[in-house]
Order: C-alpha cells, then structure tokens, then sequence
C-alpha cells in the first residue's frame, strides 16, 4: 500500500500518542531435533503486484519476512547462520531473555560474521512469547534492516491457548521509487531525522491479510512491527480485541485498550484475541492510522462456515518467569538523556546518549549492576521528535509519575514522547554486557546507545 509524503505524514508518524524470577520453577531445556538454518542472502522478492517488478533486497532464506519459526517453550533452540551476503551482518533475537553470548550483538556480545562465513547459535527458549530476529551491527543495522533482514520467531506456550488462527503479522514500511527498487539513504550528516518508508508491507505484500475464521470462533494475531523507525498507531474495528501480550510477554491481565488501538514502536510486539461473533459475514480489521485523515488496512478477518462450538472466556495466558516484585524503595536509578537532532536556529546535533560519542560500545558501561538488584531507567528526552529506547536481555514495568504503580505489562522498549521523561524499572538478573540503545535503526547506527553489565 502506498503511503502519504513523507512531509504530510511525519508528525504523524513519530507522534504517535525486585526480586528474583519466581512466578515458574525453571525447567531443563528439551534439545531440538535439528538446528534452525537460515541464510542471509541477497534475491529479487515482490513487494507490489505485477506489472512492477521486483525489489532487490536482502533476506532469510529468499523470502522478507524470513520464515517464522516455531519452537516449544522449554526447547533448546540450535540456529545455524550462514552469510552469503557481500558484507557482515548478525543476528539479534529482538526481545528474548537469552543467555548474553546468544544476544547476536556485534561489537559487544560478539563479533560480526564476515561474509561466507557460518556460526552456530543455541539458547533456551525460556519465554513463551512473540519475537523478531534482524542483524545488530552498529554502522549496518539500518540498512540492513530496512533492506528486508528481519523475521518472526514464535515461542509456543507449552499448553497454548485454544483458537483456530493462530497467525503472525509482520509490517514494514520500504522506501522504493517508482520501479519498486529500494532507495537507499545516501550520505548522512549527523543529527539526521530517521527516514521513513512509503510502501507498507505485511507479511512482505503491499496488501492487506486476509483470513476467514469459523463462524463463531477465535484468532490470535501476533503483530510485529518491523519498521526502522516508524512508531505504528494501531487501531481495532469491527468487533472488540482483547491484548493479551506486549513485547514478547503475557499482560498481568488480559484487557482491550481504550480507544480501540495501541501504539507499537519499532521492534515492538502486540498479541491480540479476536472473538468473531456467531453469525456468518462478521468481520474484524487492523489498521495502520497515519494521521487523522488516512489510515490503511493491514489485516481483515471474515467469519465463515457452520457455527463452532462455545468457548471459554478469553484468560491471561501462563506468566512466564519474570521477577515476581520489584523492590523500588531500594531501586538503583539512572538518568539517560536523549539528545541530538533538528535545532531551534542551527544545524542538527548529533545523536547522543549521556553526551557519549564514538563508536557505540566503545568506553564504561552506562551503569553496572549487581545481580538481582532492581533498577530504573530514567529516560529524559530532549530532542523534537518521540524516541524508543530498547533494552537488551531483560523486560521491565513502565512506571507511573510517583512510583505508585505501573502498567499490567512488561516492555523491552521505553517510548518517550519529546520534552517528556519515561521511567522503566526492571530486575537486573540476567548477567553480561547488554545493548541500551535506540531502537530506531538509524539513530543506533548514528550512535544513539551504549551499553551496561550485570554481575
């Protein structure tokens, strides 16, 4: 689907309005029967419908979205990467809760996979949850991403729960000119606005998904926004959705939220439950809203056939083993001010966490913590457009103005509205050198972003 300029839509793009880990006895890990391949390599794919032509891009196993793979919680997950690209990449698993080495960060975790080469990955598949896998490598990340370098892991529940579609849902939006061929960036100065794209995919066509349901009967959508840089406004209708899951990570509570939307920044995840009423012909629809006058399609269920039988009220799914308090009284708390960008009466400056420049893992750590200590993030964004920070190896709650609650789900990404500060606490028990970084590809690349150990 074609979108608006990039002038009449950036505002509106951008401005989208302690303990332990107890809630599950840890479990050993059950091997996989054969690793993962998947192979980063360049190939022609169609985006838009014929008579276009094809788009040169860069992909997993042939295909952007790569495959979506499909692992048991409890599973040892085996992954074999193999670069037949013309230039190093990684591989990141967006949002998972893994052991360090696996986290595919290079230049911190780990060091690029050169071009022709093969590496191994393993990890546990602790977290039930919905996931993207894309290369992090500072310098590249952008370029590769918004090439087609991105896919779907999906962590099954050991006992999911019951619905007759059960599907995943990935958007992009490219930046292609007439012929469909992808328009790169081009020389950067620093301080530069993230680009935005002007064709939106899901599931790698410029149309909408469709789908029929049973009449009567239930989808699970797993959303994924895999834009470099675009914050989604997502919006629901035609009959109720009910989020179930945030980042990867089941909500305390199941809820449908007010307004009948939600906002995705990039690399964010939503898991909804649809309920499709008991008469044929009813339909529910996603979709993207761009601004107040345009929004466009991206999923449309349709109800179809004889009447399934009852089920159950929608439940929370089964927690997955996140800290079962955070001790906020005793919290260690960092500032993280965001700076750089479009400047009142002068050039840009460049992009900056804490007045940090250079290479983005280079120096001290931001923070160091001890193992099991809670701290919270204090995210003060000084710049003239939304930010989304991502913290790698951990979820956190986003906190309320006076530490007296928070929100009933867990984020791996803070969004931070301009001129405004975002407080995530989490529990640091997951040990290593872990990114703290834009999530928007572009300012990661610039060098918005750093890094912190827990030991």
């Amino acid at each position: 689907m074609i979108l608006p300029s990039r002038r009449r839509i950036m505002a509106a793009a951008l401005l989208a309005p302690a303990g332990v880990r107890a809630q599950q006895p840890p479990q050993a890990a059950s091997p996989l029967s054969k690793p993962i391949l998947i192979e980063a390599r360049a190939a022609d794919i169609r985006l838009r419908a014929e008579p276009k032509p094809l788009t040169a891009a860069l992909t997993y196993n042939g295909a952007s979205p790569g495959p979506t793979f499909r692992v048991k919680q409890g599973e040892q997950a085996v992954i074999r990467l193999t670069n037949k690209l013309q230039e190093e990449t990684s591989i990141h698993w967006y949002g998972m809760n893994i052991g360090n080495k696996a986290d595919g960060v290079a230049g911190l975790t780990e060091a690029a996979l050169p071009a022709g080469a093969s590496r191994d990955v393993t990890f546990a598949a602790r977290d039930a949850g919905a996931y993207l896998y894309q290369p992090c490598v500072p310098g590249r990340t952008a370029d590769q991403i918004e090439r087609g370098l991105y896919g779907a892991l999906i962590v099954e529940e050991r006992q999911p729960p019951e619905a007759d579609l059960d599907v995943a849902v990935v958007i992009d939006d490219w930046r292609l000119d007439d012929q469909s061929a992808y328009v790169p960036a081009g020389a950067s100065q620093p301080g530069d606005l993230p680009r935005l794209g002007n064709v939106l995919t899901v599931n790698g066509s410029a149309k909408a998904a469709e789908a029929t349901v049973p009449t009567g009967g239930r989808a699970r959508l797993r959303l994924f926004n895999a834009c470099g840089a675009r914050i989604l406004t997502i919006r629901f209708a035609g009959v109720p959705a009910t989020i179930v899951a945030m980042d990867g990570q089941p909500s305390s509570s199941a809820f449908q939220p007010k307004g009948a939307g939600a906002i995705m920044t990039p690399g964010g995840r939503i898991e909804l439950m649809i309920d499709l009423p008991g008469e044929p012909g009813q339909q529910f629809s996603v979709l993207a809203e761009l601004s107040a006058e345009v929004s466009v399609p991206l999923v449309i269920l349709k109800s179809d056939g004889p009447r399934r039988a009852a089920l159950p009220p929608i439940a929370p799914l089964p927690p997955n083993p996140l800290p079962d308090r955070l001790d906020l009284a005793r919290a260690q708390r960092v500032d993280l001010t965001i700076e750089g960008g479009p400047q009142s009466g002068g050039k840009p400056a460049p992009w900056t966490l804490n007045r940090r420049t250079g290479p983005v893992f280079a120096g001290d750590p931001f923070f160091r913590a001890k193992r099991g200590a809670t701290v919270v993030l204090s995210f003060h964004n000084k710049t003239t457009i939304p930010q989304a920070m991502r913290l790698h190896g951990h979820h956190g709650r986003l906190l309320f103005a006076f530490d007296d609650g928070y929100d009933p789900f867990w984020i791996d990404t803070t969004l931070v509205q301009q001129g405004r500060t975002a407080r995530l606490a989490f529990v640091a028990d997951n040990p290593g050198k872990w990114a703290l970084r834009s999530a928007m590809a572009e300012l990661f690349d610039a060098g918005l972003g750093g890094w912190f150990e827990v030991a």
